[in-house]
C-alpha cells in the first residue's frame, strides 16, 4: 500500500504541474501550481522512505528538479550569462514548501543530488538520461561548463538507445542549454 500511495502522490504532483503548464486546472499557471506539485512529490518521497524504499527510484528527484527549473524559460542556445541569470527554485525553497523531512533533499545543490543519484547503480536508462539532463542543466547554470559538457556527452551517448519519442524530448531540452 505504501508503493501505491507514493505512486499516487507522485502522479498527483506531476499532473498538477503539467496541467498548470498548459493552463488547465485550479492553478492556471505553473508558478501557482509549483508549491502543490512540490508537496505531492515530497510526500511521495517521504512515503518511499517510510517504506524503506528510498533510493530505489530517481523519478521523484528528477521531477522536483524539472519543476524547480520549470519557470526558467530560455530561448534555444542562450548565452551562458543569460542562462546563469535564470532563477530556479533552490533546494531550500523546496524544503520550505514541503512540511515533511526527506533525507534525499538534504544536499545543498540540485547538481549534488543529480550526481549522487547517477552514482547509484539502480537507475534505469531513462532515469539515467533524465538525471544527466538535470546534471547538465544545473552544472551549466552553476557555471561548471566542464561538468555540463561531460553530462551532455554522456546523455548523447545513452539517448541513442531510447525510443524516438524519448530522444525527441531530450533533444528539445538540450537545445535550451547554452553553447558549452
Amino acid at each position: 500500500s505504501f508503493d501505491a500511495a507514493q505512486q499516487a502522490a507522485a502522479n498527483a504532483g506531476m499532473a498538477a504541474w503539467l496541467f498548470a503548464c498548459e493552463g488547465v486546472g485550479p492553478a492556471r499557471d505553473a508558478d501557482g501550481a509549483r508549491p502543490d506539485a512540490v508537496r505531492w512529490l515530497v510526500l511521495s518521497e517521504w512515503l518511499c522512505e517510510c517504506a524503506g524504499a528510498a533510493g530505489q527510484s530517481a523519478w521523484n528527484a528528477i521531477y522536483l528538479m524539472r519543476i524547480a527549473r520549470g519557470l526558467c524559460r530560455a530561448p534555444e542556445r542562450p548565452a551562458l550569462a543569460a542562462f546563469r541569470a535564470l532563477q530556479p527554485m533552490t533546494l531550500a525553497e523546496v524544503r520550505s514548501c514541503a512540511a515533511l523531512p526527506v533525507s534525499s533533499l538534504r544536499c545543498e545543490r540540485w547538481l549534488d543530488l543529480a550526481t549522487r543519484l547517477l552514482d547509484a547503480p539502480r537507475a534505469g536508462l531513462l532515469q539515467r538520461c533524465g538525471l544527466r539532463l538535470e546534471q547538465a542543466w544545473y552544472a551549466a547554470h552553476g557555471g561548471d561548463v566542464q561538468a555540463a559538457r561531460g553530462a551532455v556527452a554522456a546523455l548523447l551517448g545513452e539517448m541513442a538507445q531510447l525510443p524516438a519519442s524519448d530522444r525527441a524530448f531530450f533533444q528539445g531540452e538540450l537545445r535550451r542549454l547554452p553553447e558549452l
